[in-house]
Parts: C-alpha cells; structure tokens; sequence
C-alpha cells in the first residue's frame, strides 16, 4: 500500500510557459541526429519514383481437393478440380531494360505475367517473364519479353551498392491496385 504520509509538498516553480519550454527543448534534443518526424518530407523521393512503380498480374491455376460440404451443393467431387486465379502486387523498375522488382508471392507459379504502368504519359501493359526469385526473402525479379516494349527512359534514382547501417533511412513504394 502506498502512503502519502512521508511525502513532502515541494511548491511548484514553474509557471506553464517555462513547462513548455523545457518541454519543446526536450522533444528537439530527442532528434538532435536525425529528421524530426514533423519535418519528414517524402515528396521529393515520391515524385522521382512515381511513374517507376507498376501493377503486376499474374494468373496462375490452382487444384482444389474434393470439400465434403461443397460437394452437397454441387454433387459428388464437384468441389474438385483446377480454378483459375489471379494475384496481383507491385513492383519497382530497376532498369531502363525493363527488369523490375517484386515480391515472390505475387508471382508464385505464374503461367501469365502482365505489367502496367505509366509510360510516354499513359497507361500501358506488357508480358513479363520471371527472371529470378528468393522465397526465403520474398523476393523476385521478372523482365518485360513483350515485342511492344521499346524499354524505359533514364531512371530517376539509383541503387546504393554497399551494406546500410542499422537505422538507416529507405524508402519502400509501392501501389498494388490497378493504375485504371
């Protein structure tokens, strides 16, 4: 049990003005090394990269098992088959080539790939193939093989090509619905 009883009262010196003062100081200390939050601006990073990130497709066929209460709906085994699906994500172009980054899930035993996105100031979609994937990372890279591609302009960005400190900034974009 806690007992206020050996407690002394101290008065209270500091009027609010001097509380948010030392409070403020306080708050811009905790960001002495870094961006503060407030001042945290994506716009530029936005801008550069927006016309890199697309819209991947991919179509895949999926077997199903037999399911005991769909097949009282639809007769014996008639839950059983293979079904169409589609996934659907994005990805960042890393080259004017048309090679383009993505997670491995959205292309995960894709028969079809389709990629849109904007290029000459309009909506365009092309065939893509898988290049290369890491399932333990969830990554992959497909390139675009379609004969209507003539490839991408000079990118707007670069890569860095050594390790990154722990706490390092980056940047993740990405917009998985369709761009129509």
């Amino acid at each position: 049990i806690f007992s206020t009883k050996n407690l002394q009262k101290e008065p209270i010196n500091t009027s609010i003005k001097e509380f948010k003062k030392k409070n403020e100081a306080h708050e811009q200390s905790k960001f002495k090394n870094s961006l503060s939050p407030l001042n945290l601006d994506f716009t530029n990073a936005a801008q550069k990269t927006v016309n890199a990130v697309v819209h991947i497709k991919s179509e895949y066929v999926q077997s199903y098992n037999s399911d005991p209460l769909l097949d009282y709906f639809w007769g014996p085994h008639g839950s059983r088959g293979l079904r169409p699906q589609i996934a659907t994500g994005s990805g960042v172009i890393i080259s004017k080539s048309g090679y383009i980054i993505t997670n491995h899930h959205v292309i995960e035993d894709a028969d079809d790939i389709e990629v849109e996105f904007i290029l000459n100031d309009e909506v365009q979609k092309f065939n893509a193939e898988i290049v290369q994937v890491d399932k333990t990372n969830d990554l992959a890279i497909i390139k675009i093989v379609d004969v209507n591609f003539d490839g991408v302009g000079e990118l707007p960005y670069n890569f860095k090509t050594r390790s990154s400190d722990v706490g390092t900034k980056v940047y993740a974009f990405g917009y998985p619905m369709a761009l129509s």
